[in-house]
């Protein structure tokens, strides 16, 4: 065998070698990436749905809106209406930002960067909603019971059964956004360190 030849049998099995690294490589990302979305499902399909619920009840207020006949009440129903709007739709954005990571198209730094930027953001976020839920349930009360009771609680100064409810609605929200921030931050730390198996 001449040594030509043996230089082009070499040159032809050094570029079969490459190729299958980048077919192996680009599997190991697929695959990350795969693992990595569906890790992230466990926070988008609760808050994907929550987001079409809290819509369809926005419609449903601004439906009744001329039933909340007084400035007070008017004023509590925009509030549930845009935070029924706002809150869900900002949420399921930054899950998407998250979840929709170029992993492929990024290096592994950029990946990691953009990830981190997403990750804080999206638990701000939660933090920052699960203040305002506080005044968007007592708002909520008024406009339901008003809606479905036609009882205006405030002039008729018949809170009643809710001087209990309230607190403990509150209470319970403060809990359950605790529990939820826990959970989320724990899936998001697993998604995470799906992505850090790239660097091995």
């Amino acid at each position: 065998m001449e040594l030509e030849e043996m230089k082009n049998i070499w040159d032809d099995m050094s570029q079969e070698i490459d190729k299958k690294k980048i077919l192996t490589n680009e599997s190991i990302i697929n695959i990350t990436k795969k693992r990595y979305v569906n890790k992230l499902r466990a926070i988008s399909i609760p808050e994907t749905t929550f987001a079409f619920i809290s819509i369809i009840f926005s419609a449903f207020v601004l439906i009744n809106f001329t039933k909340l006949d007084t400035w007070y009440l008017s004023i509590s129903g925009i509030i549930v209406v845009l935070f029924l709007i706002i809150v869900p739709i900002l949420s399921v954005k930054w899950i998407r930002t998250l979840k929709y990571l170029d992993i492929a198209g990024n290096t592994f730094k950029q990946s990691l960067l953009k990830y981190a930027t997403g990750k804080q953001k999206f638990i701000n976020f939660i933090k920052v909603s699960s203040y305002l839920t506080i005044p968007f349930i007592v708002t909520f009360i008024l406009i339901t019971e008003k809606i479905f009771n036609n009882n205006n609680l405030i002039s008729e100064n018949d809170f009643g059964v809710y001087w209990y409810i309230l607190p403990l609605g509150i209470i319970i929200q403060i809990l359950f956004t605790k529990w939820i921030l826990i959970k989320y931050t724990k899936t998001i730390n697993e998604a995470e360190n799906i992505l850090k198996e790239l660097e091995q």
